[in-house]
């Protein structure tokens, strides 16, 4: 909730309040997903804080949800609690995923916030909780392996943080029963791994031998159909428990293999496993408040994408020429929010801009062994009238999915309204039509997903959807030359 009701009445003479609230971050990071994902972060936050500065008897301590992703993609060292880097300006790095980072220093920053002297406050950085319950993110994970698709995600090198189950409520217990422990803590196991050892000891725990990987392309186009983003899996989440280590905890699972081993073993029997331990001890009056939880990546539509990915690919044998050289004449719109630096609120926007895009077949990759065409992508824009220059460009492997229709995965530009620059990455769905002689007759041009972000506005950053159209026109009509 955002205002304080009857409910606020359980927290007298609690113990414990564990705040769990905060929507799913299993979707596609649209402008309305993305207010109520740092809504209901922020707000459920701040008001628990209300609750509790408002409790006669205020419980002892607060364990705030928050999230190791937090901290920066790296693949050269650890993340912890001490000597770890914040993320959002990684070199190299997405712009969407600059979202998830303001996101979690907005939820710590309104824990900080929040006036409640007699109680101590902890936020928990946790990385994946692995379970064997149906629906979360260990579910999906076995039955990608099962379906022979637990491969490397994009080469595999990114880190995947983790703890079990059972590891994390005993860590929740030995923090509450630890005065001086507050603040940030991380919760994750000491062993993060590389996703490709990582799903590798996990088809080896499931007695899986075969696990097909998948490219960075097939990666964005599931993720695309599936209505989730791929900073779920390409980042890389490498981050210890410094804190917990020093103080003493010892985990049960430290290492993925042993943990793989026993969920796998749990899954496979239809006898109940082990009871993980709870929090509560006795007499301990514990007060839990959770709002929008679903399952991590509850539906599967990307399990049947990916089944037919490697016939996707497999439709193109050779080179294909058909878009060689074509121009489209398109607009770009894009609708959004300009979301404030400090984290709080919104404000509408949008932008139309002309554009032409230009397509090349990359000579150098028709070797006749490709399953894919690799295209060299322009985008042109108009910077003052009368002036366009080259704004986005890249080689680009454009896939076959029926005759005269072609999918280009990610094309990114830097395009402006004249006065804001949008970053604009986008997946174009292509559609031909020739005569019966095999002349092209007329092409069009749109957009299956794409997004949008701007960084140094006064209001914060920008971000929305962006969407293209437009048709082929001859390079005559062009009012440029290239």
């Amino acid at each position: 909730g955002r205002t304080l009701g009857p409910w606020a009445e359980v927290l007298e003479d609690a113990d414990v309040v564990v705040n769990l609230a905060g929507r799913s971050v299993n979707c596609r990071y649209t402008a309305e997903n993305l207010r109520q994902m740092l809504d209901s972060r922020v707000e459920s936050t701040r008001v628990v804080g209300e609750a509790i500065a408002a409790a006669r008897r205020p419980p002892r301590v607060w364990l705030q949800m928050s999230t190791a992703t937090i901290y920066a993609h790296r693949l050269d060292a650890a993340n912890d609690e001490a000597s770890g880097v914040i993320g959002g300006g990684e070199p190299g790095a997405p712009d969407t995923w600059r979202f998830s980072i303001e996101v979690a220093t907005s939820w710590e920053h309104a824990l900080a916030a929040a006036p409640t002297p007699a109680t101590r406050k902890v936020a928990l950085r946790s990385a994946m909780i692995m379970s064997p319950d149906r629906g979360g993110i260990f579910d999906t994970l076995l039955t990608l392996v099962r379906r022979g698709l637990g491969g490397a995600a994009a080469g595999g090198r990114q880190y995947v943080s983790w703890i079990h189950e059972t590891d994390f409520l005993r860590a929740l217990r030995w923090i509450v029963e630890r005065p001086h422990l507050d603040g940030a803590l991380n919760l994750a196991a000491p062993n993060p791994l590389p996703n490709r050892e990582f799903m590798a000891e996990l088809r080896r725990a499931a007695g899986v031998r075969i696990g097909l990987p998948a490219t960075r392309w097939m990666l964005e186009l599931g993720a695309l159909v599936m209505r989730t983003e791929t900073e779920l899996i390409l980042k890389s989440r490498r981050v210890v428990p410094r804190r917990l280590l020093e103080d003493g905890f010892s985990f049960t699972y430290r290492e993925w293999p042993a943990a793989a081993r026993e969920l796998c073993e749990r899954r496979g029997t239809k006898a109940p496993g082990p009871r993980a331990p709870t929090l509560a001890g006795p007499g301990a009056h514990i007060v839990a408040l959770h709002l929008h939880r679903r399952p991590v990546m509850k539906r599967l539509r990307l399990l049947a994408l990916l089944l037919l990915l490697p016939a996707f690919g497999g439709l193109v044998l050779d080179p294909d020429p058909s878009l060689d050289g074509l121009w489209f004449k398109v607009t770009v719109k894009a609708k959004g929010r300009a979301v404030h630096s400090d984290g709080t609120g919104f404000q509408k926007d949008s932008a139309s801009i002309p554009a032409f895009v230009h397509l090349v077949l990359d000579e150098s990759a028709a070797d006749g062994e490709a399953t894919t065409t690799t295209y060299a992508y322009e985008v042109w824009t108009e910077n003052d009238p009368d002036t366009w220059s080259l704004v986005g460009g890249a080689d680009v492997d454009v896939v076959v999915t029926d005759k005269d229709q072609y999918i280009l995965p990610d094309v990114t530009a830097s395009l402006s309204d004249g006065q804001t620059v949008l970053v604009v990455r986008s997946t174009l769905l292509i559609k031909l039509k020739h005569d019966k002689q095999g002349s092209l007759k007329s092409g069009k041009l749109s957009t299956l997903g794409g997004e949008t972000t701007s960084g140094g506005t006064t209001a914060g950053f920008f971000y929305g959807n962006a969407n293209f159209a437009g048709k082929t026109v001859d390079e005559a009509e062009l009012p440029f030359t290239p």
